[in-house]
């Protein structure tokens, strides 16, 4: 080692270098700390996928606006839907008179804490070379890869959950819910955010998906 050299001159630059390694440009050109999201190996445990965090992939028209880009918006409205379904249930379970439908005070509260707290772990993947959205309830999910999250999906997917919301009502929902069949609820509300080519494709995944409540879990 060269006695001249001062080890201290080092210090900034491996500073920057950990600095750097811990920030990430959101699509709107701010920095935000990284939260601290554990990667697991996927392929050994698909309960507990592998995220980063990211800004949303969006296109240039998309930037600024807060709107779900259409490529995502049939993915989204099939993850409200899913969600919809689920909070329902776990609602009815927590409360002493099971079987007993939902006050409309409790219907409301449960669309107000979804649209305005859910969706922490939804983002893109890509799969097959195609961006998808990925959460529970829908088939990227279920496939291997990492999830970018970030401020930007998450209020985008809250936004389309009030859409959704604006567009039905929450006791529509409700009824809705309490007449479905299996996943009929996300079935129902999104056939004008779907295609009928997504639609069918999103009926072909549930032949591989079990989305019973069963496999319910209250989020962390």
């Amino acid at each position: 080692m060269n006695r001249n050299t001062n080890p201290r001159s080092c210090v900034p630059v491996v500073s920057l270098l950990l600095f750097s390694s811990l920030m990430i440009e959101t699509s709107y050109g701010q920095m935000e700390d990284i939260p601290d999201l554990t990667e697991t190996d996927f392929f050994k445990n698909r309960e507990k996928p592998s995220y980063f965090y990211s800004a949303p992939q969006v296109d240039l028209q998309d930037k600024g606006s807060w709107h779900m880009p259409p490529k995502y918006r049939c993915d989204a409205c099939l993850a409200v839907g899913y969600q919809f379904q689920k909070q329902f249930y776990l609602e009815e379970m927590r409360r002493s008179k099971r079987g007993v439908p939902l006050t409309e005070s409790q219907i409301i509260d449960v669309a107000d804490k979804l649209c305005s707290k859910g969706f922490q772990r939804y983002g893109a993947k890509t799969v097959n070379n195609r961006p998808r959205l990925s959460g529970e309830g829908l088939k990227a999910y279920y496939e291997y890869g990492m999830t970018g999250i970030g401020p930007g999906f998450i209020q985008r997917m809250q936004g389309l959950c009030q859409e959704v919301v604006g567009l039905l009502e929450e006791e529509t929902l409700y009824e809705m819910y309490l007449n479905r069949g299996e996943h009929q609820l996300a079935e129902n509300i999104c056939r004008s955010f779907c295609t009928k080519v997504e639609m069918q494709e999103y009926k072909d995944d549930l032949k591989t998906m079990d989305l019973s409540p069963k496999n319910y879990k209250e989020d962390e």
